[in-house]
Parts: structure tokens; C-alpha cells; sequence
């Protein structure tokens, strides 16, 4: 994850890119699916969540932050997935 976002820098630095950047995953989970997906990274089993915890609520709570901006190339961009198979 951080030579991921060592490379997200220099090409924002080389660039001369300005503003305010979201450097995280570009994908909106909802927060169980986030560890839904940890779990089954961890352990291989997913099942071991107590869903109720975190889905016994009228409110959804996302994982994500949406970007407008489209000048950080695709291969720079990271999902969910792909930070969690790197943090494991």
C-alpha cells in the first residue's frame, strides 16, 4: 500500500497536478461487505462475521468516497480488494 501511494505522489509531483485528491479505493462497499471480504482474506472463511453487528440498522454506512476527478490514471487506482490482498 505505500509504494502504491509513493506512486500515486510523484505522479501527482511530476504532473504539477493541483487540489485535493482521494487516494483511496475507488469502489463503495458497505461496511460489512468490507469485512466480509477481510475475513475471508484472513481466514477463508466469511462466515465467522456476526453479520448483526453491523447490518441490524436502518442506516447503511459505506466504505468509499467518491472522486470527480478523472486525472490520476486507472492503473495508479486502487479497489478494495486489492488493498486488502496487499495488506495480507
Amino acid at each position: 500500500m505505500d509504494t502504491q501511494l509513493a506512486k500515486q505522489l510523484m505522479f501527482i509531483i511530476e504532473n504539477n497536478l493541483k487540489g485535493i485528491f482521494h487516494l483511496g479505493s475507488i469502489d463503495m462497499l458497505k461496511q460489512a461487505e468490507f469485512y466480509e471480504m477481510l475475513m475471508d482474506a484472513i481466514s477463508g472463511n466469511k462466515d465467522i462475521l456476526r453479520f448483526k453487528k453491523y447490518d441490524e440498522t436502518d442506516k447503511i454506512f459505506y466504505l468509499g468516497l467518491k472522486s470527480m476527478r478523472n486525472d490520476i490514471p486507472d492503473f495508479l487506482q486502487s479497489t478494495n480488494q486489492s488493498v486488502i490482498s496487499e495488506l495480507i
